[in-house]
């Protein structure tokens, strides 16, 4: 019995690790965006159940603290990052929804508090890192709706 389960384990092992398919590269960010040289923390996720979409907000520390303490004055650049992905059915998990593809990059910097939108750098990007143009309108509503995204609380 030890010579089948010695035997046997190296291939269920090898067997398990031989499938390519479990990655989703669909959802991944395009290399062109140079995500990780920005160095931004998870704060919250947003379900829009509605739009079929799952969205991520990164940010600096400074961004959070922004967000956490609306009066706090530090000094520096804020930057916020908001992904937003379509959801997909999980064919692995009965009822869970994966991301499927990448829909837009958001991203919100600015040097004051987010109190006040007009201070604000706005600029998206599609799924491939495109910058894509907002009118003024577009750009005021969605610094509004990013920076109104309440942190997740962490222990």
């Amino acid at each position: 019995m030890k010579n089948i389960l010695a035997y046997l384990l190296p291939v269920i092992l090898l067997a398990a690790c031989g499938r390519a398919d479990n990655r989703n590269d669909a959802a991944s960010l395009p290399r062109t965006f140079n995500f990780e040289k920005l160095q931004l923390k998870t704060i919250s996720t947003v379900i829009n159940p509605a739009k079929g979409t799952t969205s991520t907000l990164y940010g600096n520390a400074n961004a959070l603290l922004a967000l956490r303490v609306p009066d706090s004055a530090r000094a520096g650049e804020k930057t916020l990052v908001l992904v937003t992905w379509k959801q997909q059915e999980d064919a692995r998990w009965f009822g869970a929804r994966i991301p499927a593809g990448l829909e837009m990059i958001e991203v919100v910097k600015t040097g004051t508090a987010f109190k006040d939108p007009a201070q604000a750098q706005y600029q998206r990007y599609n799924e491939k890192g495109t910058a894509v143009s907002a009118t003024n309108d577009e750009q005021q509503q969605r610094i509004g709706f990013i920076t109104s995204i309440k942190p997740a609380v962490m222990p």
